[in-house]
């Protein structure tokens, strides 16, 4: 990935959205109030490694916390294994 790659995430709804990044842990977790946006970039995604980006409605009662993180890892690392 180059340094071009640095997704924008613009909220346009009239809710507020919770956003995350995921690779196996959940982390960059914020939430985007209606008319904010946030830059993805490198730095915050800790260099070229992929990952994912996630966006749903809620607020910062639906931040995922640690449990859900290491949840989420076991998850992904069992399937793998599996095979």
């Amino acid at each position: 990935m180059g340094k071009d790659h640095s997704p924008l995430i613009i909220n346009c709804s009239k809710h507020s959205i919770v956003v995350f990044q995921e690779r196996g842990t959940l982390f960059n977790k914020q939430v985007l109030r209606p008319g904010e946006a946030v830059n993805i970039t490198d730095k915050q995604t800790g260099g070229p490694l992929p990952y994912y980006a996630h966006a749903v409605v809620g607020d910062e009662s639906c931040l995922p916390d640690r449990r859900q993180s290491l949840k989420n890892l076991a998850s992904v690392s069992a399937i793998p294994a599996a095979f």
